[in-house]
């Protein structure tokens, strides 16, 4: 699911949560005040805020399945406008009921897509763009590469960003150690052999990201990327794996000519 996406979900089981909860107790409230007029009126504004709900229950499932979360939302029953059981005040705690239940889901959703919010809209921006280029190489990488690839894109999504970052550096090495080259300049060197590096900027942006990858994640408890940084890392994770499937398939035919 993408991520503005979950932030329109959070932000709309935050809108039900308020409503939720200022309604909470003003059933009995608005009975004593105004008799069952004033009772009816709140019915229907619960009844209102469960049909919201129930809107959202289905997006959520699919969610956590798509998460592998062992966990499921279930719609909850409006409240039926029953006068008989009103005036013998039954409806009193079957009313909170569907509140509690409100204020519980809601909050199971904020739990569970709060983490969103850490991320910036420059750094969502970058992801929609990274994920769109990563679908579109998905075939001409390796399933292995993909696969982790995919990993950090999950972990950055759910604000785990030294986790995506170190996936990335992951990939990263493995990509440019199977280059051929004692070192990185050699290897450096190879790419532009075959045509891969075009310029400077090309052959710097490689050491950079091998340099990431070896030594800085790995090597440096202090540091922690921020979800834009994070985000920088995965494209250039992309882009190296991108590079390297194109280094083997060209060094594969000119092995086979010779």
């Amino acid at each position: 699911m993408d991520i503005r996406e979950k932030n329109i979900i959070l932000t709309q089981a935050e809108i039900i949560l308020d409503h939720s909860k200022s309604l909470q107790n003003k059933a009995y409230i608005e009975y004593k005040n105004q008799g069952l007029i004033g009772y009816f009126l709140i019915i229907r504004q619960i009844n209102s805020l469960i049909t919201k709900y129930n809107k959202l229950v289905p997006r959520i499932n699919s969610l956590l399945i798509e998460e592998s979360i062992k966990e499921e939302l279930n719609e909850i029953n409006k409240v039926e406008e029953d006068s008989k059981q009103i005036r013998e005040k039954k409806i009193f705690s079957d009313t909170e009921t569907p509140i509690v239940n409100l204020i519980f889901g809601c909050s199971t959703i904020k739990t569970y897509l709060s983490v969103t919010s850490s991320i910036s809209e420059e750094s969502i921006d970058k992801l929609t763009s990274i994920t769109k280029e990563l679908n579109s190489i998905k075939k001409e990488i390796q399933i292995n590469i993909y696969q982790n690839l995919m990993e950090a894109k999950t972990e950055f999504e759910r604000g785990c960003f030294l986790g995506s970052a170190l996936i990335c550096g992951k990939v990263i090495r493995t990509c440019i150690d199977q280059i051929s080259g004692k070192d990185i300049n050699e290897k450096i060197e190879t790419l532009r052999k075959y045509g891969l590096i075009m310029d400077k900027d090309g052959g710097d942006k490689i050491m950079k990201a091998n340099h990431y990858g070896r030594n800085l994640l790995s090597h440096d408890l202090s540091i922690f990327p921020t979800s834009s940084e994070s985000v920088t890392y995965l494209g250039e994770s992309i882009k190296i794996a991108t590079i390297f499937s194109r280094y083997n398939k060209l060094k594969d035919n000119k092995d086979n000519s010779e």
